[in-house]
């Protein structure tokens, strides 16, 4: 937090509200690197292994995202169209609605089809709140 405060205070004379943006990347990136120097220093964690296949979901994860953008790329301008002229919150908010419930359930879609641990432990904890 410290480092954002300062990082802050001396970039948003020069960068304006981009230099507030560009602190908090940095600070962010400074929290990582002493996270992981604390993480190394933890006999029961193997470094190489955790970084491996955290490295290997986040690819996972990118190319689901990439998936399920190809569909809304596609059909945004038809919904743009076929709502424009009615309003701003019409125009916009409806195809912006309609893409974003695409997007969500392509996405759960092809987690589901990867057998996604994470998105059945997410399920598994909805299903007990709903029993209790």
């Amino acid at each position: 937090m410290a480092v954002n405060i300062i990082l802050a205070a001396l970039l948003v004379g020069p960068m304006r509200g981009a230099g507030i943006a560009l602190a908090l990347s940095l600070a962010s990136a400074v929290n990582s690197i002493i996270l992981f120097a604390f993480l190394k220093k933890n006999p029961n964690i193997t470094i190489g292994s955790t970084l491996n296949s955290t490295l290997k979901y986040i690819l996972k994860l990118l190319i689901i995202s990439g998936l399920a953008v190809v569909p809304i790329h596609f059909l945004s301008p038809i919904l743009h169209g076929f709502f424009s002229g009615r309003g701003r919150i019409t125009s916009f908010g409806i195809p912006l609605g309609i893409n974003l419930i695409i997007y969500i359930l392509i996405g759960v879609a092809l987690l589901a089809v990867s057998k996604d641990k994470y998105l059945f432990a997410l399920v598994n904890t909805i299903k007990k709140k709903g029993r209790t």
